[in-house]
């Protein structure tokens, strides 16, 4: 009783507000308007092995030398971008558990199988300054209710890049992620198949740079999931 009372105490005084818009929030997260357009985002089969968008009206620019396939979760538009950064750069840290459901239901619906699954590494200055890796707080979280084989130690991110989508012109985002990965346990990748994980993908350079890495080191296959597609 003295736990609702002071619950209620408080929403009156700091009322719950949605993560995005700010207004009351009806779920654990946001407003009915905000998640209504996060939920219709969401991409639909067939996919396009190439970017993860849906193939339904799309033709594909994104040309990829390393990476086998490529999955998403949602369309890069105004609302989902929205969540994202403030999820990275506002920290707001607790929306990586909207993902998990959706990351879930892909591995078990949508991927090939896999043998690892391993986040997109920051590089550590920028961690220390984020507090954070967005992609492997979400992993974990996925790790506790979903069984995966996931592993945080075995690539890592050798120099400080820009954000890829703050990048217009496709040959500096190309350049921007030149040999900035490096795989430091070689033999845990060796003839397995990888998937990796990040959180939006635009150009598919950054990806591509981590799958030229791995399968220099033996991968037999390398499959990326992304929340968000879209540049």
């Amino acid at each position: 009783m003295l736990k609702s009372i002071i619950k209620d105490i408080l929403n009156f005084f700091f009322p719950p507000l949605c993560l995005i818009c700010e207004n009351l929030k009806e779920d654990k997260f946001f407003c009915k308007s905000c998640l209504e357009l996060i939920l219709r985002s969401k991409i639909h089969p067939p996919f396009c092995k190439k970017c993860g968008r849906s193939l339904k009206g799309h033709k594909c620019s994104i040309k990829l030398k390393y990476i086998d396939e490529v999955y998403a979760i949602f369309n890069y538009n105004d609302i989902i971008k929205e969540l994202i950064e403030s999820y990275k750069f506002r920290r707001y840290t607790k929306i990586s558990e909207f993902f998990v459901p959706f990351v879930i239901e892909r591995i078990e619906k949508v991927l090939p199988p896999f043998d690892v699954i391993i986040p997109v590494p920051l590089h550590p200055s920028k961690e220390r300054e984020r507090g954070f890796n967005q992609n492997v707080l979400i992993l974990e979280s996925v790790k506790k209710i979903f069984k995966i084989n996931y592993r945080n130690d075995i690539l890592i991110r050798l120099k400080p890049t820009r954000p890829q989508s703050r990048i217009k012109e496709f040959k500096k985002r190309e350049e921007n992620v030149w040999d900035a990965f490096k795989v430091i346990k070689s033999n845990e990748v060796k003839y397995k198949r990888i998937l990796l994980f990040d959180d939006v993908l635009t150009s598919g350079k950054t990806l591509e740079e981590c799958a030229k890495v791995l399968k220099s080191k033996g991968s037999e296959k390398v499959f990326a999931l992304s929340i968000a597609t879209g540049s």
